[in-house]
């Protein structure tokens, strides 16, 4: 269960006044388990949704299906990320359920605007209906489609608990996060599949071995390599036009894999540094969410000038009034602490 605490992380500004804040929980984990920076209680249980769905593909790769289907690496980006619904992202998710002889009407989540405001847009006016192609997670059930399929699993009830599949998909997780299976709480997603809870620590630690998999077998290793590869390799699968994970990505180069959850929660692992950062913030508004990752990237040392400038705009927004006046700003309040602590 969360618990909100006090530890405030941003603050919104009207005028001279702060009006409102976020409070929450963050964690920075080194690729050898160390937790080198903590605000908050990082080791309570926390739902990370989509932040885990680079480690929920894992057994994509390892079972081979990715490579006997001949998908490709935005197709592997694709079921990493939360699409905005663009043209782009349904013609891929349609792509990849051909090269399994499947279509739309096999994916367990259902339809609905796509995020993406002009691809919303365009829709109603052609009068066309949203299809479960347009579901951001549309990707991820489409690579656990074609493991069912390569595996011989039965593809109805792939969502279930019980199915092979997403037992799989516990064990992955039990092991990339050095939590055991027993102790992974699970409750159901927005998309109708098995959601993780997970100590917000042990979440930085997976995204650490997504930057570094020293931790791991040589499989794995080899999954998380190539899944880090392909989302930064192919930002725009991972979000698309305007969000936060596709412009980080897209500036930073290669350097830095980002994954947003429902709920506030942001996660990236440092590749150049083997480090993986975990964030909460507690009411689960994106608000604040995206000016604590900057902070923390910014305090770390990980951005240079031209990156600070590229992504101001999410570090600091303006809070504009109805007349597109700037009347305030949000801005993070915290400063990472160092600590020794390596339970």
């Amino acid at each position: 269960m969360i618990k909100s605490g006090t530890d405030k992380l941003v603050e919104i500004t009207r005028g001279n006044l702060v009006e409102s804040s976020h409070s929450g929980a963050l964690a920075v984990v080194s690729s050898s388990g160390k937790l080198l920076h903590a605000i908050g209680d990082v080791n309570q249980l926390m739902f990370a949704r989509s932040a885990l769905k680079p480690f929920q593909v894992i057994s994509f790769l390892e079972s081979g299906a990715y490579d006997h289907f001949r998908f490709l690496p935005k197709h592997l980006a694709l079921a990493c990320g939360s699409h905005n619904g663009e043209h782009q992202h349904t013609e891929t998710t349609e792509d990849m359920l051909a090269l399994i002889g499947l279509s739309d009407v096999h994916l367990h989540c259902h339809g609905h605007s796509p995020f993406h405001q002009e691809s919303y847009e365009s829709l109603i006016r052609e009068g066309t209906p949203f299809k479960r192609v347009h579901n951001n997670c549309s990707g991820k059930h489409a690579a656990m489609l074609a493991q069912c399929i390569f595996h011989e699993y039965a593809v109805e009830g792939y969502q279930e608990e019980s199915h092979s599949l997403q037992q799989e998909v516990l064990r992955n997780l039990s092991e990339v996060t050095g939590v055991p299976a027993s102790q992974i709480e699970v409750g159901i997603d927005g998309c109708g599949l098995p959601t993780h809870a997970i100590p917000l620590r042990q979440v930085a630690y997976a995204y650490s071995q997504l930057a570094d998999p020293v931790g791991m077998t040589a499989n794995k290793r080899k999954a998380l390599m190539q899944i880090g590869d392909a989302m930064t390799a192919n930002p725009k699968m991972v979000g698309g036009t305007g969000a936060f994970c596709t412009d980080l990505m897209t500036t930073m180069k290669g350097s830095v894999v980002g994954k947003v959850g429902a709920e506030g929660v942001y996660c990236m692992a440092l590749r150049d540094r083997g480090i993986g950062i975990a964030i909460k913030i507690f009411d689960g508004s994106e608000r604040g969410l995206y000016p604590v990752a900057m902070e923390v990237l910014d305090q770390l040392g990980v951005l240079s000038e031209e990156q600070k400038l590229a992504l101001k705009a999410y570090h600091t927004p303006e809070v504009r009034n109805r007349q597109n006046e700037v009347v305030g700003s949000v801005r993070p309040t915290f400063t990472l602490a160092t600590t020794d602590t390596t339970k």
